[in-house]
């Protein structure tokens, strides 16, 4: 298993962050670091989370989910909320796809396998901020969403956010149906030269980079990461390898 982070984020001494992704064996992800407790068994699933854990250096016990539902619903989650989806026998925060808290020691969590994890870290209100943005949630616009709640709940100002946009799909793999096409183009009018490819693909991690800075975060607050987790190597990929595959886990934490 290996742990994937962000340049922006380094010398912020107060976070950990970062992207549990698998090892990769015999041109595949090794299904052992697997992080969803739906893609495999629950003493695997803990064993990874154990490491898991190790690595990003926090109690796997502590890992914060929601149960993810591709929406544009954001929660603030505090310590009463800490481990909630932890395990299979605790239920999650709530339906929804992105959490923001300004609690230490609370991992807030999500799982990916070709979808964007989008982390967001205000440095002067020292508060976070984790999305899950597959396509619906992008046309829901989840990351604005999550900025005005940050905004909301702990008075941040975007110019003042760290962004990244994670690994995820790629517009080098991203196919999708005309319907799909017909949705982006009414959520974001005008920016279709930015998000359509010449072949139809769409660009979910340009498209998140756009939110955000119509949201007021500035370009150089913004890094994105090249790696593609379908044609890519090192990643789970739902559009691989299709249902029943594993997951990557995200997270991000205050630590004390």
């Amino acid at each position: 298993m290996r742990l994937v982070e962000a340049r922006i984020f380094q010398g912020i001494s107060w976070i950990r962050h970062g992207v549990l992704a698998p090892s990769w064996r015999d041109g595949k992800p090794d299904p052992a670091d697997n992080l969803s407790f739906k893609s495999g068994t629950e003493s695997q699933v803990r064993q990874a989370r154990a490491l898991a854990g190790e690595l990003l250096g926090v109690n796997p016990a502590h890992f914060t989910h929601v149960y993810q539902v591709h929406s544009a619903t954001v929660f603030r989650v505090t310590r009463a909320d800490r481990g909630k989806g932890a395990f299979p026998n605790i239920s999650q925060v709530g339906n929804g796809d992105a959490m923001v808290t300004d609690t230490t020691n609370v991992p807030i969590s999500i799982l990916v396998a070709d979808c964007i994890p989008i982390f967001l870290v205000d440095p002067h209100n020292h508060a976070i901020g984790l999305a899950h943005a597959g396509w619906r949630g992008t046309a829901g616009s989840i990351v604005a969403e999550t900025v005005r709640r940050m905004h909301e709940c702990f008075n941040t100002d975007p110019g003042d956010l760290l962004v990244w946009i994670g690994p995820g799909i790629g517009c080098c793999c991203f196919e999708v149906g005309p319907e799909v096409i017909a949705q982006f183009r009414e959520s974001f009018p005008g920016w279709e030269p930015y998000w359509l490819d010449r072949s139809g693909n769409i660009n979910l991690k340009e498209i998140n980079r756009r939110i955000a800075l119509a949201e007021g975060i500035r370009p150089e607050n913004i890094e994105i990461s090249g790696d593609c987790t379908l044609c890519g190597k090192g990643y789970f990929s739902y559009r691989r390898d299709g249902a029943g595959t594993g997951h990557n886990l995200s997270a991000l934490t205050i630590v004390e």
